[in-house]
């Protein structure tokens, strides 16, 4: 957490004021509601009352969501969450699970290399309840891009697998 002058918090409030519409008076006035004191300024309880409270206005139309990605990431000290950020999912590959009735189910997933891309989608639902797993296949690009015909960058068999359904 990075800390905050007065004059930081000055303008992250007011840049939330600028971006709510005058004929949404109350809500103004509960952002008001929410400013920290001097003696609070160090501390995580308003910023996260800060932050509940905007996504709130978020739910309700009153503020926009890239106004309030941007407060959250100023008062928390992070860069707004982009996928294209994170080192670990910046190769694209998708993933074809095959099965033993024939059909065949086809996965995007972002990644740091094409292991890591099978081993991601084993976190999903939607592999753990697929019965019958007998291979799983692993291309460069997503599903979308990829070019008919194109060979697999990995390949796991049956014995190989993990987190499948014995079902």
């Amino acid at each position: 957490m990075r800390t905050l002058d007065q004059n930081q918090i000055e303008n992250i409030f007011q840049e939330l004021r600028d971006n709510i519409s005058p004929e949404h008076g109350k809500a103004i006035i509960g952002l008001d509601n929410v400013k920290p004191s001097h003696h609070e300024f160090e501390s995580l309880e308003w910023r996260y009352r800060l932050g509940g409270y905007t996504e709130a206005l978020c739910a309700c139309d009153i503020l926009s969501n890239s106004v309030y990605e941007s407060a959250i990431a100023e008062i928390f000290g992070q860069r707004p969450r982009d996928g294209a950020d994170r080192p670990g999912r910046k190769h694209k590959y998708s993933v074809d699970i095959k099965t033993e009735q024939n059909k065949q189910f086809t996965f995007d997933v972002p990644s740091m290399n094409p292991l890591d891309a099978y081993f991601q989608l084993t976190k999903r639902i939607a592999y753990k309840t697929i019965p019958g797993i007998v291979s799983v296949l692993v291309y460069a690009g997503f599903h979308t891009d990829r070019k008919p015909n194109s060979s697999p960058l990995r390949s796991f068999e049956k014995d190989e697998l993990v987190f499948v359904s014995l079902v």
